[in-house]
């Protein structure tokens, strides 16, 4: 939230992964004029459709795109989410993990991974 104070008000759109994803943190972005895009959860079966739970404060139908023949909303996602790929692709390279029991670690380095990058 407090990297985000530059563009209060300014109508962004942050576009994330679900780690970083509450719906209380969407709508007090909502309330400082940041809409919020984000995959919540995602269940991939053997079947040709997937399951899919978004959340959005910028989409509030489910109408289709005309290209893509997806909603909305998955196809906006598909658009704005090279930032999040990238993110996850550099911190798997670049991890600082290492094999512990020990959950302050494991949550240590998660959080050097983030701010590593």
């Amino acid at each position: 939230m407090e990297l985000m104070k530059p563009v209060y008000g300014l109508k962004r759109n942050l576009t994330c992964d679900n780690l970083f994803t509450a719906v209380p943190t969407a709508k007090s972005l909502l309330e400082k004029g940041i809409i919020l895009l984000t995959l919540l959860s995602y269940c991939s079966q053997e079947s040709v459709k997937k399951k899919v739970l978004m959340l959005s404060t910028m989409h509030d139908s489910l109408d289709e795109d005309n290209e893509s023949f997806l909603p909305e909303i998955i196809a906006f996602y598909n658009k704005t989410k090279c930032g999040v790929d990238v993110f996850d692709q550099l911190s798997k390279k670049y991890s600082t993990s290492r094999k512990t029991r020990r959950w302050p670690l494991c949550i240590f380095y998660s959080l050097l991974n983030t701010v590593g990058l």
